[in-house]
Parts: structure tokens; C-alpha cells; sequence
């Protein structure tokens, strides 16, 4: 049962599956493409993949691994953010 909950990608974070109707609308910001926009999808199978090797190296739940991976590209984002600009914004 626990081999089947760690490598089930529906139950790695409804963010992670969500993000391909995310991306999708917020493509429209920019001006449709749909090139663009299934560019950024298939991703999508690759950061469920992590996430699910994620959770079985560390022994967490894929939705802690998903949790993780968002706070770490947050952070990335914040700290790329300090040095374009000098100053958090």
C-alpha cells in the first residue's frame, strides 16, 4: 500500500496537477500561444516525477515533497529577485 501511495502522481498536490489549466489561463496575460503553453505543460510530468522521487529518497508524502519543492522555488525567486535588483521587490 505505501509503494502505491508514494508513486501515485493524483495525490502528489492538487498544485502540481492543477498547473497545466493554470498555466494555460495565464498564458492569455501574454497573449495566447499555444506553443508556449505546451511547452510549459509537459513539464509538468517531469516535476511530478521529482516530486515522486523526492518523497520515496527522503521516506516523506508526496504532498511534503510537492510542499518542499514550492517553498524552494519560492526562495530561488526571491533571491533572484535581491540580486537583479539590489533590494527585495
Amino acid at each position: 500500500m505505501v509503494a502505491v501511495l508514494v508513486r501515485s502522481p493524483w495525490i502528489t498536490s492538487t498544485n502540481t496537477i492543477n498547473g497545466g489549466g493554470l498555466i494555460n489561463v495565464a498564458d492569455e496575460l501574454d497573449g495566447y500561444n499555444k506553443e508556449r503553453v505546451l511547452a510549459k505543460v509537459t513539464k509538468i510530468y517531469d516535476t511530478i516525477d521529482s516530486i515522486l522521487t523526492w518523497s520515496d529518497r527522503e521516506g516523506i508524502p508526496p504532498h511534503v515533497a510537492a510542499d518542499r519543492l514550492a517553498e524552494r522555488r519560492l526562495l530561488e525567486g526571491r533571491l533572484k529577485s535581491v540580486d537583479c535588483c539590489g533590494a527585495r521587490g
